[in-house]
């Protein structure tokens, strides 16, 4: 029986050691750069629509396959990531950073753009939702009451 996941906060730079914020390739060939990034903060082009309702207009639209083999998509997530940055990551926020710990790394299943921003921000901490296996990775990592997960608001560091 695989085991059940747990809300966790953890120092987003330990994190940062286990899984490269800016190594995931996306669904494009190069990964995206912290400079692309803060280049669509300083432009304001920011993007407040969820990732999974995005790509479901795709879908629904018939453009899917065709963004995605393109790589077209890229600037929907320079714009998702930098609308972190600018915002940070709403208290109560209803998206949680979901990842899988496991041989010595992190996999991060759900929530790289709110984590990439956490990382650039220079965040302290980030809340995910993982197995106890994280405590073996990041033993400083913290479990927290499950029920509602509870992120930095902008400018609050723990």
């Amino acid at each position: 029986m695989p085991e059940t996941e747990s809300l966790y906060r953890v120092p987003v730079k330990r994190m940062a050691e286990l899984v490269d914020p800016f190594r995931h390739r996306w669904y494009f060939d190069e990964p995206l750069t912290r400079e692309e990034i803060m280049a669509e903060v300083a432009a304001n082009h920011l993007e407040q629509q969820p990732s999974n309702v995005h790509e479901q207009e795709l879908k629904d639209a018939g453009q899917f396959d065709a963004v995605i083999r393109t790589g077209s998509d890229r600037v929907y997530h320079l714009r998702r990531i930098a609308f972190f940055v600018k915002n940070g990551i709403p208290q109560n926020d209803p998206y949680t950073i979901s990842a899988q710990a496991g041989s010595g790394k992190i996999h991060i299943i759900d929530g790289r753009h709110r984590f990439i921003a956490a990382f650039i921000r220079d965040d302290e901490t980030i809340d995910i939702k993982s197995t106890s296996e994280i405590l073996r990775l990041i033993p400083d990592a913290k479990p927290l009451p499950s029920g509602g997960v509870v992120l930095n608001p902008p400018g609050v560091k723990p």
